[in-house]
């Protein structure tokens, strides 16, 4: 593709994940705390042309997909979710990420990962009305600052992202549903 780059290495990663778990997704009360960590090498990441002299960005291309030596990324997940009534149900998912360049020699050793913001919280709510099984629901995402680029230089601003959706059975085998997503066009 325009964003290829021959020398780029297959990626290779370990990863480790422990949690507890209470109740089921589906039941009157669900609760989740995971933590994670993954460990790469020649982790494939995309790398901006914008003012830079890099030599692949010499035929006038945006950007391309390079390797970062080794990464980490570890965090913390924790979940709850309530069947608040018998028709309504809500749920909420936060997530911790710390990223880093571990790559040795390289000036960007020890930056956050290009576009892996440190904080997500997704809130989500789903009701069954009485008119016709009808089923709406709708989800807000609440994504923290990350950097755009491996030197850390340009900070990407947190956003908002928000979803509507809305079901409605059609028989017993089949149901007719409808997505909005990125409301707020972020």
């Amino acid at each position: 593709s325009e964003y290829g780059n021959l020398a780029l290495a297959p990626e290779r990663s370990r990863s480790y994940d422990v949690g507890i778990e209470k109740g089921d997704r589906n039941g009157p009360l669900h609760f989740a705390v995971t933590g994670f960590r993954r460990d790469s090498r020649n982790l494939i990441d995309y790398v901006s042309c914008f003012g830079s002299a890099l030599p692949l960005c010499a035929d006038g291309r945006f950007g391309f997909y390079d390797n970062v030596a080794r990464a980490r990324a570890e965090g913390i997940e924790v979940e709850l979710g309530a069947q608040v009534s018998e028709r309504f149900r809500a749920q909420a998912a936060y997530t911790y990420l710390k990223t880093e360049n571990r790559s040795a020699g390289s000036a960007n050793r020890g930056n956050d990962l290009a576009r892996r913001p440190s904080h997500a919280v997704t809130v989500s709510a789903d009701w069954t009305t009485p008119l016709y099984g009808l089923e709406l629901g709708g989800d807000i995402r609440l994504v923290g600052d990350s950097f755009n680029d491996a030197g850390n230089f340009t900070r990407l601003e947190g956003y908002v992202l928000a979803t509507l959706r809305a079901s409605v059975p059609v028989g017993e085998r089949f149901e007719l549903y409808g997505r909005i997503e990125n409301l707020t066009d972020e």
